[in-house]
């Protein structure tokens, strides 16, 4: 039996992506969520949805996009005034003190999601998915091994021949393109097999999933809005159908599935 986690990314980005994604954990049609602490007032609303009920649960969505850096080193020139990240996923190469700085940032944010959780959060994964940059993915990784955390990896090329090879702790199983698309269930399902075909030696697999009540705030700081409430109705459909169990599915938590796995890089 394959066991799979059902992530929910960009807990803290509004009020009704925090409420979705409560009652998404509370009905089992989830298993984990990733706090997003940059969003603008991001700490503030997770602090008013009671973070410390996700701990066990909430991992760090780290991020150097969309949002305003928690570190004054991340701010480049031209940029204090409003305060927003340079786009890593626009550059080519990096100087070492500016991988320092990132380092430096994600570090922070960890911390500030081990203050509002009163504890460590379950897992790494990333806004945008830009831990899968070359350059930038050996921070992740040792930020994760620092603080004894497992992470979303990458389901393709070298980043993925590196955590398969060392058997780090780290999902490379990983569906992602189903989300935000208005797709129905059956494509998740789809898209699901697709996944464990091209895996078949993962007993692990991971969806990515932006469950989301849409509204005026939303659709003006994230073009994905409204597609967020169907993400929502087919987590809520596949779970109350039983889906998984049908489908030879365990529904397991970051948490729960790396408990005990820790780093061994040759």
């Amino acid at each position: 039996m394959k066991q799979l986690i059902i992530n929910a990314d960009d807990f803290g980005l509004s009020d009704g992506i925090c409420r979705s994604i409560h009652e998404l954990l509370d009905a089992g049609a989830i298993t984990s969520t990733s706090l997003m602490l940059c969003a603008k007032d991001a700490i503030r609303r997770i602090k008013r949805w009671n973070p410390s009920r996700l701990l066990g649960t909430a991992g760090v969505h780290l991020q150097l996009t969309s949002g305003c850096p928690l570190t004054l080193s991340m701010f480049t020139s031209g940029q204090e005034e409003d305060g927003q990240f340079d786009d890593p996923r626009t550059r080519t190469t990096f100087s070492e003190s500016e991988l320092k700085k990132i380092a430096k940032e994600w570090k922070l944010q960890i911390d500030v999601a081990c203050d509002l959780l009163c504890g460590l959060p379950t897992h790494l994964d990333s806004h945008h998915g830009v831990h899968r940059i070359r350059e930038i993915f050996p921070i992740y990784m040792q930020l994760a091994m620092e603080y004894g955390l497992p992470m979303r990896g990458a389901n393709d090329g070298e980043i993925k021949d590196q955590i398969v090879t060392n058997r780090l702790p780290a999902t490379v199983a990983i569906v992602r393109n189903w989300t935000g698309r208005n797709l129905c269930s059956d494509k998740l399902l789809e898209y699901l097999k697709e996944v464990e075909v091209n895996n078949i030696d993962e007993n692990i697999v991971e969806i990515v999933a932006h469950p989301g009540y849409s509204d005026a705030y939303l659709e003006s700081v994230s073009s994905l809005s409204k597609a967020r409430g169907n993400d929502y109705d087919v987590l809520l459909h596949l779970s109350k159908t039983k889906s998984w169990d049908m489908l030879g599915y365990r529904l397991t938590s970051y948490k729960d599935y790396f408990n005990g796995k820790t780093f061994n890089i040759s």
